[in-house]
């Protein structure tokens, strides 16, 4: 039985929404990497500076669509989440940036002493169905 999607309603007059089915083994994939850093409270602006002033090669990368990096709340024993969260076209596409030239240059940089808890924590996801506004850069 094949599942019929309601049609989505954008919440923003002038800018419809599209619902979409992500295919696993089709045309269109997205996937998703995720590290997640635990940084100790008053290192903010030295970890948010590293993100700010480095030389990215995400954009050399077939494949790459889009970089945030996100902050969260504090936690009660004293720091703060952040998340740097890319999407990408495919898994094969991220596992190519992880193999490549670009990636040990990108991570090799010295960069400022910045305190955190534990080590980052990567999180991996492949789509399987979205929602936007079309155009939302615009």
């Amino acid at each position: 039985m094949k599942r019929r999607m309601k049609r989505a309603r954008s919440k923003t007059p002038g800018r419809p929404a599209s619902r979409h089915s992500v295919k696993q083994n089709g045309d269109k994939t997205m996937y998703v990497a995720m590290n997640r850093f635990l940084v100790k409270k008053g290192f903010e602006e030295a970890f948010e500076s590293i993100w700010a002033n480095r030389e990215s090669k995400l954009t050399d990368m077939d494949g790459f669509l889009h970089f945030d990096l996100l902050k969260g709340d504090e936690t009660e024993d004293g720091y703060v989440l952040y998340a740097s969260h890319a999407i990408w076209r495919d898994e094969d596409s991220f596992t190519g940036w992880t193999k490549s030239a670009q990636f040990r240059e990108s991570h090799a940089r010295v960069k400022p002493t910045v305190e955190y808890k534990g080590r980052p924590n990567l999180e991996l996801f492949t789509a399987v169905e979205g929602l936007s506004i079309k155009n939302w850069d615009a």
